[in-house]
């Protein structure tokens, strides 16, 4: 809660990254108030439901945690097409 408090802050002025580890309505909502924020998510732990519900969401998205190029065709047809490393924090705006 003290992190979405604080991107609600920032986000008027810069784009923020909001980095999670399983999709919820609580991130989806959170994301679609503002269109400067970008669901992150870890593509490891969230199934094909989770995912396509982005689609019917007016939200930018990424993923991450795609290891294997078996995981990056599965998550590309699906339509995910933008990854990023393993590198990020769970719960953290950038």
């Amino acid at each position: 809660i003290r992190i979405i408090e604080y991107a609600k802050k920032v986000s008027d002025t810069q784009h923020c990254i909001y980095y999670v580890d399983k999709i919820t309505k609580e991130n989806i909502d959170f994301c679609k108030e503002d269109s400067l924020v970008t669901l992150c998510f870890n593509a490891k732990n969230n199934g094909k439901k989770e995912i396509e519900s982005l689609f019917f969401e007016e939200i930018s998205y990424a993923c991450y945690g795609a290891e294997t190029l078996k995981e990056i065709e599965k998550f590309y047809k699906l339509g995910i097409r933008h990854f990023i490393n393993d590198s990020v924090e769970i719960g953290v705006v950038q």
